[in-house]
């Protein structure tokens, strides 16, 4: 039987990971996603950042070292990657999602180069 203090002493075995925005987020909630799509977009890159994150054990992006082979663009580019799944996969459907931004974000995964899309997002706002 397990015991409340057991729990509690287990609990610090458990790494905490933490989650949060990154600039891809705020880049799609001003303006790079339309209307109610922001919330689908949102969600699914909350689902591809973590997803990334939990693959790789990242347990804190912001605290990255130097050194180590996956920084934060990496993670934006996962969640992003993400979005464009979804939005690929939503478009024939609800062509009222139409994004320029997103459509141009399409055609630099399409030339292979999403990593500088990514790279060049506006910085995240200081919280």
């Amino acid at each position: 039987m397990y015991t409340c203090a057991h729990l509690l002493d287990s609990s610090d075995e458990v790494p905490d990971y933490h989650f949060g925005p990154d600039k891809a987020a705020f880049w799609l909630m001003n303006g790079a996603a339309k209307g109610e799509f922001k919330r689908v977009v949102i969600f699914q890159h909350a689902v591809s950042t973590a997803a990334f994150q939990l693959q790789h054990h990242i347990q804190d992006p912001r605290k990255i070292s130097e050194s180590f082979a996956e920084s934060l663009d990496s993670v934006t580019l996962a969640g992003l990657e993400g979005v464009l799944r979804a939005y690929e996969n939503m478009l024939p459907t609800h062509p009222a999602i139409r994004s320029a931004a997103l459509e141009a974000a399409l055609a630099a995964r399409d030339k292979g180069t999403l990593a500088q899309f990514v790279a060049a997002l506006p910085p995240m706002p200081r919280r």
